[in-house]
C-alpha cells in the first residue's frame, strides 16, 4: 500500500535540489511551514515512523499541525482517526 501525499507545485526557478528516486525525478524545494494544517498516519504505519513524525512536529515551527493517528473501528466498518499529541 503506498502513501498518500500531496503535491505542491514551484516554480522551476524555486527548485533546491533534485533526488532520483524508482527511477522518477522528484524536485525539491522550500516551503513555509505553515501550509502544513494536519498529517494522518494510516492504520498499518510503523511505529517508528509515527515516532519519527512525533519528534519532527514537536520543534516549536511546526506547533501548529494537528497529527492523526488512524485505527480501525471495533464496532463499524470504518477507519478512525484521533488526534496525538506531540
Amino acid at each position: 500500500m503506498r502513501a498518500m501525499t500531496s503535491i505542491m507545485i514551484l516554480p522551476l526557478d524555486e527548485i533546491t535540489k533534485m533526488i532520483e528516486k524508482d527511477n522518477q525525478s522528484i524536485y525539491l524545494g522550500h516551503f513555509q511551514n505553515s501550509i502544513i494544517k494536519a498529517i494522518y498516519l494510516g492504520v498499518n504505519a510503523p511505529e517508528t515512523t509515527r515516532d519519527q513524525i512525533a519528534n519532527i512536529l514537536s520543534e516549536e515551527r511546526y506547533r501548529h499541525v494537528v497529527f492523526y493517528e488512524a485505527s480501525l473501528s471495533a464496532t463499524h466498518y470504518k477507519i478512525e482517526f484521533r488526534a496525538i499529541s506531540t
